[in-house]
């Protein structure tokens, strides 16, 4: 039997109105008597939508993948994002939450490319609304 269950990538924002997303993702996402490891960064998987505006974020969350994998054998994936800051970073541009969405899509469509065994789930939070919106 496996310790661990899977592992959820999602942004660690400390923003008042998204703190502790992890608390609300455990609550609301994961069933109690799974463990997931969480890779909580800043942008969270963002970077897997977009490596090229984001490479050393990009690196960091594939190598925490491969190191979770390999020790700790998590059999799926959870996405989760929000609407974000660190697009701000990516200015003149304004992304609409549609867009911000969409690339939480894409995440979860190249990790489902790059690991065609491993299930994975895309959800969105917004601020205010209770629920995760499921993306893919």
């Amino acid at each position: 039997m496996k310790e661990i269950h899977g592992i959820c990538i999602y942004c660690g924002d400390p923003r008042k109105a998204t703190a502790n997303l992890w608390k609300y993702i455990k609550a609301e996402l994961i069933p109690e008597a799974e463990r997931y490891t969480p890779i909580g960064q800043l942008g969270g998987a963002i970077p897997l939508a977009r490596p090229a505006d984001f490479p050393i974020k990009f690196a960091a969350i594939m190598e925490d993948i491969k190191f979770a994998l390999e020790e700790f054998a998590e059999s799926k994936f959870i996405l989760v994002g929000h609407d974000c800051g660190i697009y701000k970073r990516l200015a003149p541009k304004n992304f609409t939450l549609e867009e911000k969405k969409r690339d939480i899509a894409l995440a979860a469509a190249f990790l489902r490319e790059y690991y065609p065994n491993v299930p994975v789930s895309a959800w969105f939070k917004n601020v205010g609304v209770a629920e995760f919106e499921k993306i893919s």
